[in-house]
Order: structure tokens, then C-alpha cells, then sequence
């Protein structure tokens, strides 16, 4: 009679657990299938989650000014019903004979300033340089960097985060007020290359949108958070309208708060003809060191240039 009773609780209890097994992994699955669909996923401050994002393996380099970077993705597959079509020009510094920049279109993926396919800088009686500044998140010192701008005369070219004009629609309506000129940073700040296709286009589509809304125009160059780029992403940029991918030429390295003098001395160093320097909205060295970058790049024979002509 024990034997039996016993023999009875270890049947219920294993069919219990049997039980348990298939409605976790049921449970598992559907919440698998959901992230994949768009549901929340962690990152870093401020970003809004994006349909199709896988987690990113492997280690990342911190950034104070966006989420981590993972390592640079392979080519996502196109749908068969698409047609991205040639890639944009990727651009790394001002191109010869113009008062913008231009380059010859690269098909390969790429992080930070580009090499391949980029063309050669001017010759001339003056020599030209750009200030770009990016946006992601900080924008408390976004004033002080335009007054500081308007007081030297210099007119720049910022690359915002579409999520960044969203939260702060006053200080971009500013910017562009004041006479700089304005590129997409996309709209959650994902490395692109590692977002599936249709992520892609969401994030594309979603930032085109507010820039619309807000300013009343889509702007028409891109520059891909952490430089990262792939001859998909390329194509998808010339769909939507985009006139090239903007790199750099001089990372001045700023969001790592090294001092000003640091930041100054990396611009000035290595400044030449035709560079593209990178900078950032809310590095507090980058503002201190701004007036002494911008005197000595004049007592240098330079001239500051907005990238209007990029890609044309």
C-alpha cells in the first residue's frame, strides 16, 4: 500500500514538472518573439527601442556621448522586393574646387573617417576647413557653443540626433537660425550596420519625420553613429534622399573630456586643407577650446565652410 502510494506522488510529481517545462518554454519563446517584433530592449540613456535589433555580442568602447558601440556588423540581407539602389558618396573631407565637400561613392563598410573613395582637397589662395559638431544627448552648453560661433563669425554644420530635436525642438530651430546647417544623426543613435533591414528603414523613415516637423525639411546628408557604415546602409540613404554619408577627417576626440588644451592641440595638429573636424554638442573642453581652435586655424590661413555642397 506505501509502495503504491508512493509510486502515485512520484507519477504526479513528475508529470507536474513535465507540465512546467512546456509552459516555460512556451512562455520563453512567445517573450523571444516579441523582442523580436519591437519590444523593449535595454540600452543606453535615452534611446527608444527599434524593431530588430539583435543584442550586440562581444566587448563595446564606452561613449559618454551614446549607448556602447559594439563591433561592426556584416551586410544585412536586402528584401528581395527592394531595391536600395547605388550608394551615396562617402565623404571625408572637402573635395577640390568647391566651397562644400564631395566624394565618390564607397562600397564597403567603415568606421570612423573614411579613406577609400574620397577625393583629393582644394588648392588654393584660401585654405578651407569645416566644423561639424554631433548631438546625441547633453544639450545644457548647446547656447554658449552658439554664441560663441556667432561671436567668431563662423557658421558650422551639426549632425542631430532625430530624438535629440524631438526633446529639445528650441534649440534646433537655433541652430538652424543662426546660419548652420543641418545633417541627421539618425534617431536613437544604433550602430546601423548591426540593425535589420527593416530596423533600418524605421529608424530612417522615424527621423526624417521629425526633422520635417520641426524644421520643415528633411535634411540631405547622414552621419552614421560611431562612423559605422556597410553597402547596404549606402543604398538605403540614397532611397530616402540623403545626398552622401558625411565622415571626418580630424576626431578632436572631445567627448572624452581630455582638457582643452588637448582638443585644441589635436585640431591644429592636424588640420589641413579641406578637413572635416568632429566635434560635439556638450563637451565642455570642446567649448573651452573652441575660440583658441577657430584663432589659430585663422592665423593659419583658414577659412570656415558649411558642407552645403556635399554630394552634389
Amino acid at each position: 500500500m506505501r509502495i503504491r502510494r508512493l509510486l502515485t506522488i512520484v507519477a504526479l510529481v513528475a508529470i507536474i514538472g513535465v507540465l512546467l517545462g512546456l509552459t516555460t518554454g512556451y512562455v520563453y519563446r512567445w517573450r523571444g518573439q516579441q523582442y523580436k517584433e519591437g519590444a523593449p530592449a535595454p540600452g543606453g540613456p535615452g534611446t527608444e527601442p527599434t524593431p530588430g535589433i539583435e543584442p550586440a555580442p562581444g566587448p563595446s568602447v564606452p561613449d559618454p556621448n551614446g549607448p556602447s558601440r559594439p563591433p561592426p556588423g556584416p551586410d544585412q540581407p536586402i528584401p528581395p522586393q527592394i531595391d536600395a539602389g547605388p550608394p551615396v558618396p562617402i565623404v571625408d573631407h572637402l573635395a577640390s574646387g568647391t566651397s562644400g565637400a564631395a566624394g565618390a561613392a564607397g562600397t564597403g563598410a567603415g568606421t570612423g573617417a573614411a579613406s577609400a573613395g574620397t577625393v583629393g582637397s582644394a588648392k588654393g589662395p584660401a585654405k578651407r576647413i569645416a566644423l561639424t559638431f554631433d548631438a546625441g544627448w547633453v544639450f545644457d552648453t548647446t547656447g554658449d557653443l552658439l554664441d560663441v560661433l556667432d561671436r567668431e563669425g563662423v557658421r558650422a554644420t551639426f549632425f542631430l540626433r532625430a530624438k535629440w530635436v524631438e526633446d529639445h525642438p528650441d534649440l534646433a530651430r537655433d541652430i538652424a537660425a543662426r546660419g548652420h546647417l543641418v545633417g541627421d544623426h539618425s534617431f536613437s543613435h544604433q550602430d546601423m550596420t548591426r540593425l535589420a533591414y527593416d530596423a533600418r528603414e524605421a529608424e530612417l523613415t522615424r527621423s526624417e519625420a521629425v526633422f520635417q516637423s520641426v524644421l520643415g525639411r528633411k535634411p540631405t546628408l547622414f552621419r552614421p553613429p560611431y562612423g559605422a557604415y556597410d553597402r547596404v546602409l549606402l543604398g538605403e540613404l540614397n532611397r530616402h534622399g540623403y545626398r552622401a554619408a558625411v565622415m571626418w577627417t580630424i576626431d578632436s576626440l572631445d567627448w572624452e573630456e581630455p582638457g582643452a588644451d588637448k582638443v585644441e592641440a589635436k585640431v591644429l595638429k592636424n588640420a589641413r586643407d579641406g578637413a572635416i573636424v568632429l566635434m560635439h554638442v556638450g563637451s565642455h573642453d570642446g567649448l573651452t577650446a573652441l575660440p583658441a581652435i577657430i584663432e589659430g586655424l585663422r592665423r593659419d590661413g583658414y577659412q570656415f565652410v558649411r558642407l552645403d555642397t556635399v554630394g552634389r
